[in-house]
């Protein structure tokens, strides 16, 4: 078990897996409150994988979501590359190998308005999943 950031953990299961828990704030979506950075310094998720455990994003098998908030699924995703194309200015998944797991109740409830998609930032953080 490597705690990597603020909410958010991996796990190595007896069988291999990569499992993270959680994705925790992300580099496109600012926290939510300006006291979430001052209380605990942010990094860059992609560092603390190889820090902390020595793996790359491509190595994460799954992702299991315990809720869908902003603060929970922000390292979803990342900016395109320079000369990675793709329509409009659409983010791409961080874990490019990896399962997304989340109760199909919390998906429903999300993404059910306009005003929770936006909440939770949905188009951002789980759309391009």
């Amino acid at each position: 078990l490597a705690g990597l950031n603020f909410g958010c953990f991996l796990v190595e299961v007896p069988d291999g897996q990569k499992v993270l828990l959680d994705t925790s704030l992300g580099c496109l979506d600012p926290p939510i409150f300006p006291s979430m950075r001052k209380e605990r310094k942010l990094g860059d998720l992609r560092h603390l994988l190889r820090e902390a455990a020595g793996l790359l994003p491509e190595d994460v098998n799954l992702v299991v979501h315990s809720h869908l908030h902003r603060d929970h699924t922000g390292w979803n995703v990342v900016p395109r590359e320079t000369g990675e194309t793709e329509e409009g200015n659409v983010p791409r998944p961080l874990f490019p190998a990896a399962k997304h797991i989340i109760q199909q109740a919390e998906w429903a409830y999300w993404s059910s308005s306009p005003s929770l998609r936006s909440r939770c930032a949905f188009e951002t953080n789980l759309a391009p999943l």
